[in-house]
């Protein structure tokens, strides 16, 4: 499985060995990532349940939690708990065929989070967007949900590539 989803690639007398990605394969992973996720909040705002948005909140609540412990908070809790609020964004969406179309990426996204939750300043910054997500959902706000995803994305991209490659946010996004 990991292999066809190119994760992992056979090199002879290797064996399985994980692939690394280029910054043109980042870049197309995010840009995905962004549409799609983009898409899920619109639709969550549409559909989410009260029991939903109240599992957000929770989740929302984990997060502020370990915020507020700084350097002190476990970096696999914090990735952990922000991985639940962002899957109970996607799942709030009530769209099947777009919940299995994130999934199949979750391998690369995962690896990529890690990275971008590693510092206790990120992971300040996307507490406050989740925060913004969470309200944008809640007051069914579908314009301010897509943009602070789509905002939320774009500055994990841009966190990934800096701490990968020491590109500036601008080569990531000529023109911008």
């Amino acid at each position: 499985k990991l292999e066809t989803e190119g994760l992992v690639e056979h090199q002879p007398r290797r064996g399985a060995v994980v692939k690394t990605f280029s910054e043109e394969d980042i870049l197309e992973i995010y840009t995905l990532r962004e549409a799609m996720e983009a898409l899920a909040a619109v639709q969550a705002v549409r559909r989410a349940t009260q029991e939903e948005i109240l599992n957000l909140e929770k989740a929302m609540n984990e997060i502020d939690r370990l915020c507020d412990l700084g350097n002190e908070a476990d970096a696999r809790e914090v990735f952990e708990a922000n991985r639940i609020f962002s899957e109970g964004v996607i799942t709030a969406c009530h769209m099947p065929r777009l919940i299995q179309v994130i999934n199949t990426y979750k391998d690369y996204l995962e690896r990529f989070r890690r990275v971008t939750l590693a510092g206790p300043s990120r992971r300040e910054l996307v507490r406050r967007e989740h925060r913004g997500i969470l309200e944008a959902i809640r007051d069914r706000d579908e314009k301010r949900a897509e943009a602070l995803t789509r905002e939320h994305i774009r500055g994990a991209l841009e966190a990934y590539l800096r701490s990968f490659s020491g590109h500036r946010s601008r080569q990531a996004h000529p023109g911008r």
